[in-house]
């Protein structure tokens, strides 16, 4: 046989039983219900056991306290029957201050005489008996002066929390200080004591000194320090099973206001909770019946110190106030949210996601969303209920539409970043000290590198995130600000560069696509072109999007003309003109202005026609013409033949004399026939005068020759010559009118 651990007392028929067998009895029977009251609980309050402040009819301040149920660690009940009003005498010597106040369990032995006729003989009518009761100390206690400590195998523990080590040293401690195995106080021991903290009372020190109110608004945690210091029994179990399937951890006592009637009870208590019809959702038609939906049910605030763990297919639901089912979905709280672990199978690999869900398809575009938000400003809660806060600012949010944003609880895109400044996203290689920002500020959208990092744009290609290799980039900003098309090396002193393979191009065009202008380089050269087969190819500036210079698909140019008329036109309102200038040189001007059209050599030079690399007109600066010579000595000066007409060739007269020539044709009549400079008038019969228009220094040399081919014409006579004119006669004795014929030479 192992070690005794309580003799329980056999009895048999016609034993004689003395007081030892009855004592051993009472004995083992407290012990099972001390183990037990420490086995499967640990020590401290049961119920009640409050210290309530009452006014005293002096005015003062009485303490009393309530009834209740307590247990201490060697498992003795500690019950108060009735309300004490506690001593104050026993208070006395304390300091001002709060005092904790503690209740401890006490015994004492009462002997009478059995009640009844003729019992006067004390050795045989008498009977004893334990009155076990309980004893107030006061004071701010050491664990010493709490617990006179326990035995555990012949072995004093003076902390009962480290019994596990009175055999094993690594063992852990017991925090409950609950040890059901040890070894318990015998009946009549009044020195094994235990204190069971109740809480704290106010105390002003004098003579005498008196209770204060507990409640200090300069310092509220002197109530929750008395609520502290009170210590209530709890349950050690390994296994809790549900009796039908549910387990509710709820406050013991709710706080109940106005008229006290069943109805309001029921009401604050949730008696009525699994019986209500509107519960019905919280039960399932399961095998074994209806069963409830949940295991455990935790009516309130619940706290966890270390890691939870919801093993999978397990979830974490989070329904509304009603634990709302999914079915149907249009049912107001049905809209499934909830996290979950889901593990698959690729291959060989086992791997596992962790999934939020926020809606389902049925609910799509009801904008479901998970937020993260930060709160500020908490607001003063109400006593025992939930903090709340001022404002709650969405900092992420992912609606069930897929949309997600940055900034803001309504994203309208796919992802939108938004902020009430600036908004941007970041990009950081830390290694290679490389920033990225994308966004949107005073100045519009921005996609911008900070510092010294060039800016890349990446296509095609295995890998564009490969960093070794330039191979992808198609396009390059400098953070000098040159722009490169096709090369990562762009001309520093270009803003932009395009570069390909062959030939490199730039095209631009409308949306239609029906208009394209075109910049290209290749092995033949440059090339500035309108694509579009019919379009100008147009110059402007200064704003004038109407443009300055046309190329036509003719090959016609029009400088400020859309429709030019030859090869090149150049057209202005008030003198269009065209200048070839030798720098530091000389200067021609061809153009067209109010009074007609010019050549001019605009400089002191010499204005030259030439043909086939040879001078065949000058003009010199002094304005000498020479045709034929390079030195014109004259206004005109011709080292040549000149020659007039469309039929023979009739060639210019040379001579000394710098002439000018008047020549005509008049008819009988005095009209003229051809010729011009002059004008004709017939004064008489066969006399005619010949005014010239523009008059002379000198007096001309004129010839007259009549017309017709009879041999019998008279002479003409020239009867008066003269700087204005001439007049002619065709005889002294004319009896006829003559057509003539003249020429009039005189020096300019």
């Amino acid at each position: 046989m192992n070690d005794i651990a309580e003799q329980r007392p056999s009895f048999f028929e016609g034993e004689v039983l003395g007081a030892a067998d009855l004592q051993q009895l009472v004995v083992y029977l407290r012990d099972q219900s001390q183990r037990h009251l420490l086995g499967g609980h640990t020590w401290g309050i049961v119920a009640g056991l409050q210290l309530l402040e009452q006014t005293a009819p002096s005015g003062g301040i009485d303490v009393y306290l309530l009834p209740g149920c307590a247990v201490d660690g060697y498992g003795r009940g500690v019950v108060v029957a009735d309300p004490l009003r506690l001593d104050i005498t026993a208070f006395n010597g304390q300091p001002t201050g709060p005092v904790q106040v503690w209740i401890r369990y006490d015994q004492g032995e009462t002997n009478a005489v059995q009640p009844g006729f003729q019992t006067c003989c004390p050795d045989t009518n008498a009977y004893t008996r334990v009155a076990e009761s309980y004893a107030i100390e006061v004071g701010n206690l050491s664990l010493a002066s709490q617990q006179a400590g326990i035995s555990v195998g012949g072995e004093p523990v003076a902390d009962a929390r480290t019994a596990p080590q009175v055999f094993d040293t690594s063992a852990p401690v017991v925090c409950d200080a609950s040890v059901p195995y040890q070894d318990l106080p015998l009946a009549d021991d009044t020195k094994s004591y235990w204190l069971i903290p109740l809480g704290e009372v106010g105390w002003q020190a004098g003579t005498p000194g008196q209770f204060v109110t507990l409640v200090d608004t300069t310092d509220p945690a002197k109530v929750i320090h008395s609520r502290r210091l009170r210590r209530y029994t709890g349950v050690v179990a390994e296994n809790v099973f549900a009796a039908d399937g549910l387990i509710r951890l709820r406050r013991r006592t709710t706080e109940v206001a106005g008229t006290i009637t069943q109805a309001v009870i029921d009401s604050a208590c949730g008696a009525g909770d699994l019986t209500d019809p509107s519960h019905d959702a919280d039960l399932e038609d399961c095998t074994e019946g209806p069963t409830p939906t949940e295991l455990v049910w935790v009516e309130g605030k619940l706290r966890i110190i270390d890691d939870t763990r919801i093993l999978s297919p397990g979830r974490l639901e989070l329904r509304d106030v009603h634990s709302t089912s999914y079915y149907p979905t249009t049912t107001k709280g049905s809209t499934p949210t909830f996290l979950e672990r889901t593990d698959y199978v690729t291959g060989t690999a086992n791997n596992a996601d962790l999934s939020i869900v926020i809606g389902n398809a049925a609910a799509a575009g009801t904008n479901n969303r998970l937020l993260v938000q930060r709160a500020a400003d908490p607001v003063q809660p109400t006593p025992c209920q939930s903090v709340q806060f001022s404002t709650q600012t969405t900092l992420f949010s992912v609606l069930d539409n897929g949309n997600v944003g940055i900034g803001t609880g309504t994203p309208d895109e796919l992802l939108e970043l938004s902020n009430a400044g600036p908004a941007y996203l970041h990009l950081d290689d830390t290694t290679d000290t490389s920033d990225l920002y994308v966004g949107a500020g005073k100045f519009g959208g921005v996609i911008g590198t900070p510092n010294a990092n060039d800016l890349r744009i990446r296509t095609g290609g295995p890998d564009p995130t490969d960093d070794t290799t330039n191979a992808t980039t198609r396009a390059i900003f400098l953070s000098t600000g040159q722009v490169g098309i096709g090369t990562v090396t762009p001309d520093t002193n270009r803003a932009l560069t395009v570069e390909a393979s062959g030939q490199a191009s730039v095209l631009v065009r409308t949306a239609d696509q029906k208009h394209q202008g075109l910049l290209r380089a290749n092995v033949s050269g440059t090339l500035i072109g309108a694509d579009t087969t019919g379009d100008d190819l147009i110059l402007s500036c200064d704003a004038d999007e109407t443009g300055k210079v046309w190329l036509k698909p003719s090959g016609y140019i029009g400088v400020n003309t859309s429709t030019p008329a030859h090869r090149i036109a150049v057209e202005d309102g008030s003198a269009a003109d065209i200048s070839l200038h030798k720098t530091g040189g000389a200067r021609i001007i061809v153009g067209a202005d109010g009074t007609g059209t010019f050549v001019n050599a605009a400089t002191n030079d010499q204005l030259q026609i030439q043909t086939n690399d040879t001078t065949r007109v000058t003009v010199t600066a002094g304005g000498n013409v020479g045709i034929g010579t390079t030195t014109p000595g004259r206004q005109l000066d011709v080292n040549g033949d000149i020659m007039f007409g469309t039929g023979p060739k009739y060639l210019a007269v040379g001579g000394f004399e710098n002439w000018v020539v008047v020549a005509g044709s008049i008819d009988t009549g005095g009209n003229i026939v051809f010729g011009q400079g002059f004008t004709s008038l017939r004064v008489s019969l066969g006399v005619y005068t010949i005014i010239y228009t523009y008059p002379v220094a000198t007096t001309p040399v004129v010839t007259i020759q009549l017309v017709g081919n009879s041999v019998n014409l008279p002479q003409p006579v020239l009867t008066a010559s003269g700087l204005a004119g001439f007049t002619v006669s065709m005889g002294l004795a004319s009896l006829f009118d003559y057509a003539f014929n003249f020429i009039a030479l005189m020096p300019r």
